[in-house]
């Protein structure tokens, strides 16, 4: 029971609710025996959630800790975002005097 008692120990050193949900998914079906079901009821979350959250903390992965960059970002983009302002100025410019903007 050695992933109880890290989870224990997770709960309490809970810095984000992803953290304290993903130690709870590990504690409650280990510790009160509650299924997958109740206790992805209880925490919240889907079953499938509820799921990946167990396995990622049995693997060692802590959920919200910072090691994996957030989703998002401008992961297509062609320019930085100070070149896309030097390209766009002229074309916005017009469009502000009351121009047509035609890109």
């Amino acid at each position: 029971m050695e992933a109880a008692k890290q989870a224990r120990a997770a709960i309490a050193a809970a810095k984000t609710v992803e953290q304290l949900r993903q130690a709870q998914a590990v504690v409650l079906p280990l510790e009160h025996g509650l299924s997958l079901e109740a206790t992805a009821q209880v925490i919240g979350l889907s079953v499938g959630w509820t799921s990946r959250l167990r396995n990622a903390f049995l693997r060692g992965e802590v959920v919200g800790d910072g090691s994996t960059p957030p989703r998002g970002g401008r992961h297509h983009e062609n320019f930085s975002p100070e070149r896309e302002i030097e390209v766009l100025k002229p074309f916005l410019d017009r469009a502000r005097t009351g121009g047509v903007l035609v890109v």
